[in-house]
Formats: structure tokens, sequence, C-alpha cells
């Protein structure tokens, strides 16, 4: 189902009221935001909706970073008076936000009759919102039996990304001999082992006289500055292993190290794996025929045992299970694409989706910019793909895309879509709110970095996670120049 460009408009967060000793109707723990309904109690109807404090929108999320008070219009009316009816005295309401303090204020009478009234009030933040706020609302009028009336709305809370440090990963002689990295050439957040690394960088280094690739793993220091990390014994034992072609991929998935790279048995690219502190098993077409040889992307997500890889006009996806001996891979199902494919699993730090939210496994780009999300339905045997979810090229704009990347950026409790352009610029689509399972993004839109990318460089990978330690989503770039930066973000 394709989602929508994302217009502030009719979203607001749902209130709902019941009689008698301040019960609720229903709470909307996790309900997705965005949608009005009409529920009353003894001859009172009661409506609430969040607005924007600057533009009087209807709003369904709210800007820590911007520290901005909660707007609550509210309307209450009782049902059996009219303007000719004897006057009740309007009713006081309270209100607080994500249990907070109340905020109590009498409500001003609509100017066409005295049987409904309206208030607007602010509410400040609480320090300790975290994606899903809580409004509570409660109504009283004197000598009205059936109130006190209670009602409870939910709204979306983020920050908007700042990512207003930055620094350049520095090269390094080669750990394991005088010879010095000489590129690299992708990057993954995740550590595969217990400890403080956080990325994966694909580095290409000199093995005597050949060039080879292998994953290294980076950990910040005391200051956010990102070196090598040399305190795993299995990791660098690892590692030492990765004596990889210059045409391999690398990518961790659940602790195992998986290579697309041209097989010394099986004479083609092929799959191969290394579990951390294991063995290498390769020539792993031998077991499932349907990974193919002309591959182009292999990708996987530190925490999940898929892959997907990328040839021409296809993306793959494949089950892994190292303990099977007999079928390490297995063929999941294959999602067409038209030209040239760009793909990106999720992240690490992708959002565990609050209640009705879903997680998504990948976002893969076709040649004209159409995006696809692909969602994991089970696990293990029973795993399956679904890839029905287009999202169009409503989000890039119908223009090709060079890198891509799925987590949450904003830190709002849905995954978001980072993109990088061939001209350099990197861009990012906001996940919303959504009264249904079809996804809503944003049109990408320019991400405000400390510093651009350097000229004639463009993002060929892109990973987001707490890479400098302070609980917030980092951007880790990897460019045509065989760069990584990393740009930092800050609560």
């Amino acid at each position: 189902m394709r989602a929508s460009t994302y217009k502030p408009k009719f979203l607001t967060v749902l209130f709902v009221v019941l009689s008698g000793c301040s019960s609720v109707c229903e709470e909307y723990s996790g309900k997705p935001l965005g949608f009005r309904s009409e529920c009353g109690v003894a001859n009172w109807d009661i409506a609430a909706s969040l607005r924007n404090v600057d533009n009087d929108l209807d709003v369904s999320r709210f800007d820590l970073r911007r520290k901005e008070p909660i707007r609550i219009s509210l309307d209450v009316q009782n049902k059996l008076l009219n303007a000719k009816s004897a006057l009740v005295e309007p009713p006081i309401v309270e209100a607080a936000r994500n249990n907070g303090p109340f905020v109590s204020a009498s409500v001003t009478p609509v100017e066409s009759g005295r049987t409904s009234w309206y208030r607007d009030f602010l509410l400040p933040p609480q320090e300790n919102e975290e994606q899903l706020g809580k409004i509570e609302v409660r109504v009283s009028v004197k000598d009205q039996p059936a109130l006190p009336i209670r009602s409870v709305g939910q709204y979306r809370v983020f920050r908007s990304p700042r990512l207003d440090q930055f620094q350049a990963v520095s090269y390094a002689s080669n750990p394991l001999g005088p010879t010095p990295i000489v590129a690299r050439t992708s990057v993954q957040v995740g550590s595969p082992v217990a400890g403080p690394g956080t990325i994966l960088i694909t580095e290409q280094y000199m093995f005597g006289i050949d060039p080879r690739r292998w994953l290294d793993l980076f950990a910040p220091d005391q200051t956010g500055t990102l070196n090598y990390d040399q305190s795993s014994a299995a990791w660098n034992s690892t590692k030492s292993m990765l004596v990889e072609p210059t045409d391999a991929q690398l990518v961790l998935a659940s602790g195992v190290v998986f290579m697309y790279r041209t097989d010394g048995v099986t004479l083609r690219k092929d799959l191969a794996m290394l579990p951390v502190g294991g063995a290498r098993s390769s020539g792993l077409s031998r077991a499932e025929p349907n990974i193919p040889a002309d591959g182009l992307r292999l990708a996987g997500c530190a925490e999940d045992t898929v892959l997907a890889l990328s040839r021409p006009g296809a993306v793959l996806f494949f089950q892994t299970d190292p303990k099977n001996s007999m079928k390490p891979v297995r063929y999941l199902d294959t999602l067409p694409v038209t030209g040239v494919s760009v793909l990106a699993t999720r992240d690490v730090a992708a959002a565990i989706p609050a209640n009705t939210s879903i997680k998504y496994f990948a976002v893969v780009a076709n040649g004209t910019g159409s995006l696809t999300l692909v969602r994991l339905i089970g696990s293990g045997a029973d795993a399956k793909v679904d890839t029905s979810t287009s999202l169009g090229s409503e989000v890039t704009g119908g223009l090709a895309v060079t890198a891509l990347a799925l987590a949450d950026l904003d830190s709002d409790g849905l995954q978001d879509i980072v993109l990088g352009r061939d001209d350099g610029s990197i861009e990012w689509s906001p996940q919303l709110p959504s009264s249904t399972e079809a996804p809503i993004f944003e049109r990408a839109q320019p991400l405000s970095l400390a510093k651009p990318l350097p000229g004639g460089s463009y993002a060929t990978g892109l990973s987001v996670g707490n890479i400098v330690g302070d609980a917030a989503p980092d951007l880790a770039v990897a460019t045509n120049k065989s760069q990584v930066f990393i740009y930092s973000n800050h609560r």
C-alpha cells in the first residue's frame, strides 16, 4: 500500500470520556495517532485536540529539541442546552502532560451561545518524555453528578536531528603489520562482541603485495574520537582470518561475518561465512543454488539472521542458520527492481516500534528512485518476506540515490529513511504517525550537517546508531573517496 507525503492537517490526538469516578472510556496506549472520534456521556460531549503553538495547525507529535509547550484546544458541550435554556456554570478543565502537574483553568463560552465552551491552554514539556507522551484531561461542573469525567490521549514526541559535530575517522597503520590501510568502502553500526566496539568499517589493506579486505571494529574513546578497538581477542582472531579479495562484500549478521566474494572452490561469486570465534564455511551455493553468481551488494543487520543480496533487476533474501551444516543458507524470496538497486537493512539503532508500529527489515531503491519497504514475518524456519509496501517515488522526488539507511534518526519510536545523493548531499525522510498500517513518510529533506562532505564525494554507505556513546543516534557515512565520517547527534 502506497504511503503518502505528509501534510499537517487533521492530525488530532483523541480524547474520549466516560462518566463516574473519573474513569476512562478507552486509553489509547500506543494506538496510531492522527484521527478523531466522537464520545460523550450524560448529555456532555468533550473533544480535545493538540495544536501547534506557532501556526495553529493540528499536530500529532512534538519536537522535544525545541522544548515547546503543547497547546490544547478543548470543546465542551451540553447536548440538552440551547441558547434559550437556563445557563449552567462553565466547566472547569484540568490537564496534565505525561504525568506532570495538572494545569487548571475556566473555559470560555462560544459566541453562538452558551451551550458549549472552549479553552486553549499550554502544557510545558516533561523531562521523562520518550517516544509516546500522554495527555490527561479532567472536566468538572458544579452540581453535575455525572462529572467529573476524565479523558486520556497520546501523542508522539521526537528530537529533530542535530548533527552538529563532525569527525573524519583517521587512517592508521595496519594493526597486524607495517602496511597502512589504503581504502574504506562501507560502514555498519553494531558490535560483534561484548565490549565498547560500536561500528564496523570495511577496509582494504595490503597482504604482502596483494590488496585484501576485512572488517575492522572501532570504538570511541573518552573524547568521542573513534579508534581501532583491540580489546576483544575473539574479534581480533576472526578479523585476522578475513583475507578477502577486493571484490568482497562483508556484513555482520547475528554474530556471523558473511562474505560475498569470488570463491576458489566454486569458481564464481559465492557466499561464505565466518562465525565470530568459529571456522569458515565457503561455497554456500552448493547447498543453496539460488545464490546468484552476479550479485552486486550484500546487506545484513547485526541483530537479524536474514541477508539481502542485490543483483541486476532483483534483490534476493536468504535466511541463515550457521548451525545447520547441511543448509546454512535458505532462499526466502525475490523482489524485482528496475535497473540497479540501492538497498539497506535496518540498523541496530532502528526503533523498537511502539505498539502498532511496524518494524521493517530493509529499504530498497530502484534506478528511478522508487522505494520499497521489506518486512520480515516470523523467524527461523518459518521466516517469510513481505515486499508489498511500496512508497513509490514520493520520498525521493523520483531522483536516484547513492546510499540508504533505515533507522530511527529522530528518536520517536518510528524508523526513518536516510538517503545519499550523487551531489554529495544527505537527506532524511522522517516517518510520521499513521492511523493505519500504511506508513507515512515525509518528502526527503536535507539534513543539517556540521560540515558538508568534501567536494567530489558522495555517500556510498550510511549507518545510524549510538556511535559516540551518548545514547543519541549518530550518522556514519562512507564515501566514494574511501573516507568515513561521523556526524554526532546529541540529546
